[in-house]
Formats: C-alpha cells, sequence, structure tokens
C-alpha cells in the first residue's frame, strides 16, 4: 500500500512539472503560424479592458470639488454585484487638498470622488482590507497663485463593472 502512494505521488508529482514547463499551447501555435504577438503596454490593455479612465467634457461634477472624498459601500450579501442598490453606504473619508493622477502621459491635478465597496464584511460594518475600488470620478482643476483652484470642464471617470449613476452621491 505503502509503495502504491509513494508511486502515486511520484507520477503526479512529474505530471505537475511537465505541464509547468509546458508554455502556452495557443501562445506556441499562434507563433509557429507566423502570427506577430506584440506586448500590450498597461494603459493599452486597461482601454482594451474598458478599465481605463474616459474623458468627460462639461459632465457631471463630482460631490467634492476640493479634495477627494472616499466613499465606503457595503454588500448586502446578495443581488447583483453591478447593482448599486444592493449596497449599503457606510460614510466617506475625506482628504482635503487635490491630487495628482497620470493619464495617457500626461499629469493633471484632479478633484473628485473614489467609491469603494466592502464585499465580504457584514452590511453594517466596513473593513478597508476587503475593500475594493469600484469607482473614480475626477474633476480636472488649476492652481492659481493664490492657493485658489479653478474647476477645468474637464472631467475623468472610470468604474469596475457597477451601473451607478455619476450624478448619484445619496444612498
Amino acid at each position: 500500500m505503502k509503495r502504491l502512494l509513494v508511486s502515486l505521488f511520484v507520477v503526479s508529482l512529474l505530471t505537475v512539472v511537465s505541464t509547468a514547463h509546458a508554455g502556452n499551447a495557443l501562445l506556441s501555435d499562434l507563433m509557429a503560424s507566423g502570427a506577430v504577438i506584440q506586448k500590450m503596454s498597461d494603459e493599452a490593455l486597461a482601454q482594451e479592458r474598458g478599465t481605463s479612465y474616459s474623458v468627460m467634457q462639461n459632465g457631471p461634477m463630482p460631490s467634492q470639488l476640493y479634495g477627494i472624498k472616499s466613499h465606503k459601500v457595503t454588500y448586502y450579501g446578495w443581488g447583483n454585484q453591478a447593482d448599486t442598490r444592493y449596497y449599503r453606504y457606510q460614510g466617506y473619508d475625506l482628504t482635503p487638498r487635490p491630487a495628482y493622477l497620470q493619464h495617457q502621459g500626461n499629469t493633471y491635478l484632479v478633484v473628485g470622488d473614489r467609491w469603494f465597496a466592502d464585499m465580504v464584511s457584514p452590511v453594517r460594518s466596513w473593513n478597508g482590507a476587503y475593500a475594493r475600488l469600484f469607482e473614480e470620478h475626477f474633476q480636472v482643476v488649476g492652481a492659481n497663485s493664490d492657493g485658489s483652484l479653478t474647476i477645468s470642464p474637464f472631467g475623468l471617470h472610470r468604474t469596475n463593472g457597477w451601473n451607478r449613476p455619476l450624478n448619484k452621491f445619496r444612498w
């Protein structure tokens, strides 16, 4: 019996090792057929996946126009995870200054909202360790010499799979 278990272990180990070094068969077949495969940049990949920032001109303003407001919601544990009706609003944290954001090689000074969803904790609690960023909605601003900010009509928005209307900030 012991010999049988040892031989099964050796066979399974050899199978795992041989498949780990096999590489990607589909990729190998494509390269063998003469396909040219190029590595995508992170920005191009995000654009293809639909997770890059979309540019808005004269769109709805975020709820925060002098800093970054991080909204916190908790998933009820039932219902569609892409539907905001199945989340409970827990509150927000406020950073009272603009942030710098890089987009397509440019650096922008932005204010606005970030939405974090805790998908694991009980409904009436919040744990940032379980939270993931669901949405960002920023407005580009310009810094004046006196320290004030000038709001630009140019905004950036990115969402990761839920349907909150851009002008909804209350639950």
